[in-house]
């Protein structure tokens, strides 16, 4: 058998098994006019009907290179011939960045995808990737020194956007789809760029790989074995660590418990923390080295309260017993911070998430259920308002024995976690005096007045006990 029939009876047999798509159904498809772009595009349009999508050619004019134009126009023509639908974009050079071009210019492309995708009501994405851009790719991340579930390859078929991205030609080699378009006589333009040495991946591509062929012709197929089953790993680990999380990730308030991670074994304290990382904000190629730096902090029992930079806009935040994943939202604090005039007999929602209310006697509010805390206050009509505004540390109660206490020696004592903290909010009467640090104390007032008012707190999270 001809090794271009082979390449054909393989990619019929993949499709036909796995069952990608209906017949005529839309599927857009990636097309840059290289060689396995047009190998997959040639493939698809062979296909027997029963099997045949309706294919939609999807194509960026990078205006990177002069050739871009004559590419534009082949391609045009080959989809009239053809009986294809042609989808074009321009990626203007007034929208080329300074630096970084090749990370917008894929941004670009696949926004563009998501736009033909939904123009069509398509559910697919196809791309031409092959054996040898995995092998590229996986020798990239390793040596880039990414955290293991950093180093997985490409995935041959992954969600995107309302759909999925599928890579038929995933375990096809570079050679064998060059052969197929020779053999076959299929057209393709060669990007003069993808001899550029300056970039990294073309070295990896144009040397380094090709060295490691001389060393083991299947060199290729094995770094392709390694990737899936670096892939399938990386499956069952973030299986288990999610039936692990449970025990050590309150769902509440979004908190990491300390201690209870240190329960386990150095390597699933890790894995745990690179999971939470990623699922939690994103964050991908994670280095061993930060999540020794974020387990030594979190380790370090003379830094209570300690911030970490993930990346320019997200903190780890260690608060005693608690681990927290955030947005640095400071900004947002100070516009929820305002003075506020409360309504008696009136819910309240707090900035840290609870809800408050000051009642008077007619309120029986003892027929409500999950009372957290319950405060009472005799105050006269003069001291009417009543007003919340955010805690400030020097803010004092009035004890028993008339005494004084600071908000933040309250804090202190109770060990609140600077996040709670930076969100509290102080009761105060209509002359700025102090009646309670809402949720953590409230000051002792003698009886001068007959009108009782009571502060209720329910949904709180905020008892010292938790973060000791």
């Amino acid at each position: 058998m001809v090794k271009q029939n082979r390449v054909f009876d393989n990619f019929f047999n993949q499709v036909r098994d796995n069952h990608y798509w209906s017949q005529n159904d839309p599927v857009v498809v990636a097309v840059s006019t290289g060689v396995d772009s047009m190998v997959l595009l040639d493939l698809l349009t062979k296909l027997p009907p029963t099997l045949k999508p309706k294919i939609i050619v999807a194509h960026i004019n990078h205006k990177l290179r002069k050739q871009s134009e004559k590419e534009q126009i082949f391609l045009q023509k080959y989809c009239q011939q053809n009986g294809l639908i042609f989808e074009l974009s321009i990626w203007a050079k007034n929208m080329h960045p300074a630096t970084g071009i090749e990370a917008a210019g894929r941004q670009f492309r696949y926004a563009f995808f998501k736009k033909v995708m939904h123009k069509y009501n398509a559910r697919i994405l196809m791309t031409a990737h092959h054996a040898n851009d995995q092998a590229e790719t996986v020798l990239m991340k390793l040596i880039r020194g990414n955290y293991i579930s950093g180093l997985s390859g490409i995935e041959l078929k992954r969600s995107f956007d309302t759909g999925e991205l599928i890579r038929p030609l995933l375990k096809f080699k570079k050679n064998d789809i060059k052969q197929y378009a020779i053999k076959n006589e299929v057209k393709w333009f060669e990007d003069v760029t993808n001899k550029d040495l300056d970039v990294q991946r073309n070295r990896f591509r144009n040397v380094i790989l090709p060295l490691m062929q001389k060393e083991n012709s299947h060199a290729v197929e094995h770094i392709g074995e390694f990737s899936e089953e670096l892939n399938d790993l990386k499956k069952t680990n973030e299986f288990l660590l999610k039936q692990t999380l449970k025990y050590v990730w309150n769902s509440k308030n979004d908190s990491l418990n300390i201690k209870s991670l240190f329960k386990y074994p150095d390597y699933i304290q890790k894995s745990l923390i690179v999971y939470l990382i990623f699922h939690k904000k994103n964050i991908k190629n994670v280095k061993p080295k930060l999540i020794d730096e974020i387990l030594t902090l979190l380790k370090n029992s003379h830094k209570p309260q300690a911030k970490f930079r993930l990346t320019k806009d997200v903190y780890l935040t260690k608060n005693y017993n608690l681990c927290t994943i955030n947005d640095d939202n400071n900004e947002t604090l100070v516009n929820d911070a305002k003075t506020t005039s409360l309504l008696i007999n009136h819910w309240y929602k707090a900035i840290a998430g609870f809800s408050f209310g000051v009642f008077d006697e007619q309120f029986n509010y003892n027929a409500l259920n999950e009372i957290d805390r319950k405060s009472t206050f005799y105050l006269n009509d003069k001291q009417l308002p009543l007003i919340v505004r955010l805690t400030n540390k020097n803010d004092k109660i009035t004890l028993k024995n008339g005494g004084h206490q600071s908000a933040k020696r309250i804090f202190i004592n109770k060990k609140v976690p600077n996040f709670f903290r930076e969100r509290a909010q102080t009761l105060l009467d209509k002359d700025g005096r102090v009646l309670s640090i809402i949720g953590y104390s409230e000051s002792t007032i003698l009886k001068s007045t007959d009108k009782r008012y009571t502060l209720l707190v329910k949904g709180i999270n905020l008892k010292g006990e938790e973060h000791e």
